[in-house]
């Protein structure tokens, strides 16, 4: 049996898709790793570097709870504008037989609280960065309390920790199991 030359079904002044497309790119939830959140997360650390010069801190947070947050803010942010522009009109939602297009009922459930998850996220590692008036708060009362019960600067304090915690793990392994 032979395959007829020309298959009514397929376009043929269709391009094949390119390496890196982001054509079927949609909302972002799926997004962890790719290319795009990575982009994004590029931006937020752009705006983290302009913001370290009102909070020092910031700029000497340990890095993967930096990168934590800039992706978490990058992944907020694709959610959010996923919906807002669903929401407003500008884009059409995934289809269903169920739901609208566009409008707020366009909006699948599972996105809401996606951006839920995502918001709360980016709240908590703001706050674990100092970056909202109570993580502030509590990182100007830590290192003012050991500054006045050490006479030592937080970072000798965080290196003094790390000493003690290596020790107790070192015993810890060389220590025979209780059975």
């Amino acid at each position: 049996m032979t395959v007829p030359a020309k298959q009514p079904w397929v376009r043929r002044d269709a391009q094949p898709f390119q390496v890196g497309n982001t054509a079927a790119l949609r909302s972002g939830v799926r997004a962890t790793t790719s290319r795009v959140l990575d982009a994004r997360a590029a931006q937020v650390r752009a705006e983290m570097e302009v913001l370290a010069e009102t909070h020092p801190w910031a700029a000497t947070a340990h890095p993967s709870v930096v990168e934590l947050f800039c992706k978490a803010v990058a992944k907020m942010r694709m959610i959010n504008d996923y919906i807002d522009s669903v929401v407003e009109g500008d884009r059409e939602a995934f289809p269903s037989r169920d739901r609208p297009s566009t409008g707020i009922e366009a909006v699948p459930p599972y996105l809401w609280t996606e951006a839920t998850r995502a918001e709360a996220q980016a709240t908590k590692l703001a706050e674990r960065l100092g970056l909202d008036p109570k993580g502030q708060a509590e990182l100007m009362k830590d290192s003012a309390w050991a500054k006045r019960l050490a006479g030592a600067s937080l970072d000798e304090l965080m290196a003094a920790g790390r000493r003690v915690r290596t020790s107790r793990e070192a015993a810890a392994r060389s220590t025979p199991a209780k059975d």
